[in-house]
């Protein structure tokens, strides 16, 4: 798998998002929805996750639910 962000909220979702979606833009860009919110949540960590070479397993905008995982629910 590729380099990753891993996403903590207050509410214990976890969320990955490949590295390399993440688009570089400048200080003035409005940038990228990383994770969907529930009212009141809050992301509380965001962190790297290595990778260990060759394409991630599985590549979906973190928007779509598809590698969100909760926690406490």
């Amino acid at each position: 798998e590729a380099d990753a962000l891993m996403l903590v909220t207050a509410g214990g979702r976890v969320t990955r998002v490949a590295a390399d979606s993440v688009p570089l833009q400048g200080r003035r860009a409005r940038g990228r929805r990383m994770a969907e919110l529930e009212p009141g949540d809050r992301v509380v960590e965001v962190t790297r996750a290595e990778g260990r070479g060759g394409a991630p397993a599985r590549d979906r905008p973190a928007s779509d639910g598809g590698d969100q995982l909760d926690l406490l629910g």
